[in-house]
């Protein structure tokens, strides 16, 4: 058994989870009325170049309180966290894409799912695959 599977949730850690969530809940509340008052977007897009360009999205104000060491609060574009696509002659690049090389969809939907619920399921398989994910964001 994998040491990690070995480590009992203890009620204060589940305590501090549920009061560290709720405080990055009201980060992301505040980040949401700020976005609205600049009328920017409210959801972002993580495009995954490495997985078929595959998409996905997210409350923009809780990516911001979430990840990313706080590099998209007050508003900031979502590219200032991940190297820019490079657009062909004469297209644009949409500012509200994240690009997160070398993860995978199945890994990306757990980390944003981790974003809304501070709650992640590990298993042998996925273990990696989520830290490398985490590192990047």
């Amino acid at each position: 058994m994998s040491e990690w599977r070995a480590l009992p949730a203890t009620k204060s850690v589940l305590a501090e989870q549920a009061l560290k969530l709720c405080e990055d809940m009201k980060v992301a509340r505040k980040e949401e009325k700020l976005l609205t008052e600049k009328g920017s977007p409210q959801t972002v897009t993580f495009e995954l170049p490495d997985d078929g360009n595959q998409k996905i999205t997210a409350l923009r104000a809780v990516v911001a309180a979430r990840a990313f060491k706080g590099g998209m609060l007050e508003g900031k574009d979502p590219n200032t966290v991940s190297v820019p696509k490079e657009a062909g002659e004469g297209a644009s690049v949409d500012v509200n894409v994240v690009f997160v090389k070398g993860v995978s969809m199945a890994t990306m939907e757990q980390a944003v799912e981790h974003m809304y619920a501070s709650d992640i399921e590990l298993t042998d398989a996925s273990v990696y695959d989520l830290l490398v994910a985490a590192n990047l964001m």
